[in-house]
């Protein structure tokens, strides 16, 4: 009898640990850092290389392999032409024109930069990030800001894919 027990919680843990390793997390973190010299919000988007492949093939029906040299320039308008809608951001209630800057592949992350550059001090900050929302409604997109005299982490899920920041 004490055997079959031993049995069966070795086939519990087996299971449990089968089960929590298919289910797959998904994250990604975004820095907004403010350039003091330039006055820019410079933006590095901290994303998995799967899943942005997978967003782009989604709404794009193209396949792309992010870090393959031939196919570099078309992956890298895609990835562009994918982000900039679904990363926006308003400073003191005016919504800021986001450009997509370019992108750097190592290994299973992605690196996507962009940058925006308010008209005024900033007083209040609303970030919007439906990366990943589409295909993934358990994702959680962390915003990590970095502006003059005070930092702050948020995070955005689908069911609230906003933030207000008032510093």
């Amino acid at each position: 009898m004490r055997k079959f027990r031993s049995h069966l919680v070795i086939l519990g843990l087996v299971a449990s640990v089968s089960i929590a390793a298919a289910h797959k997390f998904y994250f990604s973190r975004t820095l907004i850092h403010h350039n003091f010299q330039s006055g820019a919000l410079e933006i590095e988007m901290k994303l998995f290389t799967d899943d942005l492949e997978r967003a782009v093939r989604t709404n794009s029906d193209t396949e792309i392999r992010l870090g393959v040299d031939s196919t570099y320039y078309e992956a890298e308008r895609l990835v562009g032409k994918y982000i900039e809608p679904r990363f926006n951001i308003s400073v003191n209630n005016l919504p800021l024109s986001v450009r997509y800057l370019g992108m750097e592949v190592e290994n299973d992350i992605t690196y996507c930069f962009l940058e925006t550059t308010p008209n005024d001090a900033i007083h209040s900050i609303e970030i919007e990030n439906l990366v990943f929302f589409e295909i993934f409604d358990d994702q959680i997109n962390e915003l990590d800001l970095r502006m003059q005299g005070w930092t702050r982490r948020e995070q955005v899920t689908y069911k609230n894919p906003k933030v207000l920041i008032l510093p």
